[in-house]
């Protein structure tokens, strides 16, 4: 963060594809083996969420966590 900024004002900083991933391996760690995590992405039309899916999904699969994407409309 930029040491620019006022004592009142706030920034939040959204969390990388890394953050999330790491909390991802986190929850899963907490499932018995024989189980599965769902892992949901939502938002509006055209926010990014079929990138953000895959860039998450690639990530996990590096660290060695089986991955898979799944899109559906409601």
């Amino acid at each position: 963060m930029s040491s620019e900024l006022s004592s009142n004002s706030q920034m939040k900083i959204a969390p990388t594809v890394s953050d999330l991933v790491t909390i991802i391996q986190k929850k899963r760690s907490l499932v018995k083996s024989d189980r599965s995590l769902l892992v949901a992405i939502s938002g509006i039309d055209g926010s990014g969420k079929g990138y953000v899916t895959e860039q998450i999904a690639q990530e996990t699969n590096i660290r060695g966590l089986k991955a898979m994407q799944r899109a559906t409309r409601s």
